[in-house]
């Protein structure tokens, strides 16, 4: 009986993590203020590519660019396209602001979140599915990747969901 409750109250406690952080990550999301140079790459080649697709642009034009410098490049490819694409979808559906380009950051992330709690809770037990998740909510680092603080966002979020989701499948066949 009291195993039954404590399974009751894990799906609780990550419901409650799930709107706290959605409260906290959404604060402030669309704040003009762009602090790394990053962000500011990535906005350019989201926008670009919004109005462009399929060609993941820095800038409009070729020239006085050189292909050997990453940096000033014409086609930007620093980063994975599959990123910049999802943030590109975003970014032309709810808008060309700030905000709409960094809600797949807490998109990704909530489901980031979601994954460790079920591999947290199926194969380990329902304290550690609580724990690990609200670790990982309420990280300072990972809502600085959301509001776009530190280097990386999408691309980094991404990779963290698609590798819980693999963790899930391994842990799953073994």
């Amino acid at each position: 009986m009291n195993k039954d409750i404590f399974k009751f109250n894990s799906w609780i406690f990550l419901v409650i993590i799930i709107i706290t952080s959605s409260v906290l990550f959404f604060h402030n999301l669309g704040n003009n203020y762009i602090t790394l140079w990053d962000e500011v790459t990535q906005l350019n080649v989201v926008k670009n590519l919004a109005t462009n697709c399929c060609t993941p642009k820095l800038h409009l034009q070729d020239y006085n660019t050189d292909f050997r410098n990453w940096t000033d490049n014409y086609i930007w490819l620093h980063k994975p396209p599959m990123p910049l694409f999802v943030d590109a979808g975003f970014f032309k559906l709810f808008g060309n602001n700030l905000k709409s380009f960094r809600l797949p950051n807490v998109v990704f992330l909530e489901i980031a979140i979601v994954l460790l709690f079920l591999i947290g809770k199926k194969f380990f037990s329902p304290a550690v599915a609580v724990i690990s998740s609200a670790l990982f909510a309420f990280n300072h680092y990972t809502f600085e990747l959301v509001q776009g603080r530190q280097f990386s966002g999408i691309s980094d979020i991404m990779l963290v969901v698609f590798l819980l989701s693999v963790l899930y499948l391994i842990f799953k066949i073994f």
